[in-house]
């Protein structure tokens, strides 16, 4: 039996298989199968630019891919200034147009895991989305709460927004916001 989740560490009777995002060149394969290779070849440089805004992750991709397949006239540019403009809200992230490799958007997969969060995990992931989209000092947010908080933070990073895909660590001491969950937290 194979079960797939974004939680990491379920159980040592669970084996474990991590998959990373697309390299450069199959996100871009992906994204041209389903918009179309005339439309990558024609803007390759827009085009590498949305994958690696999406993140380079075959949801993202396959949603958007099936938006553009749709909308024959729009530009890859102007379909990456709707989904920043719209943030996570645009349509094309909302539901598959067709039979997708999973049932809800990547919105709906992000709502849930923050569903999941305690209040003081919600706070925490609120203040990191104040960080630029770039690896935080761990250091700086520990000086945003007060005296006696390090263990408590240690086991919110680590034991939820890290076992969520929420919250990467980059390097000792550093850790990042997965690049599509801090355009859907909800601030406080």
């Amino acid at each position: 039996m194979v079960v797939t989740t974004r939680k990491k560490d379920l159980s040592h009777s669970f084996g474990s298989l991590v998959l990373e995002v697309l390299e450069e060149s199959a996100a871009l394969e992906l994204l041209g199968e389903l918009a179309g290779e005339e439309r990558i070849a024609a803007e390759p440089e827009r085009a590498k630019d949305l994958c690696e805004w999406l993140g380079r992750l075959p949801l993202g991709l396959e949603l958007v891919g099936q938006y553009l397949a749709e909308r024959k006239d729009l530009s890859l540019a102007e379909m990456k200034g709707r989904l920043q403009e719209q943030r996570l809200a645009q349509e094309a992230l909302e539901k598959p147009i067709t039979t997708a490799t999973a049932e809800r958007g990547i919105r709906d997969a992000f709502e849930l895991s923050w569903q999941a969060l305690s209040k003081e995990a919600k706070i925490v992931a609120c203040l990191l989305s104040l960080f630029a989209l770039a690896p935080i000092s761990w250091s700086l947010v520990e000086e945003c709460f007060l005296e006696g908080k390090r263990e408590a933070l240690e086991k919110i990073r680590d034991g939820v927004l890290c076992k969520l895909s929420l919250l990467e660590r980059e390097r000792q001491g550093f850790y990042q916001l997965h690049q599509l969950s801090i355009l859907s937290l909800k601030l406080c």
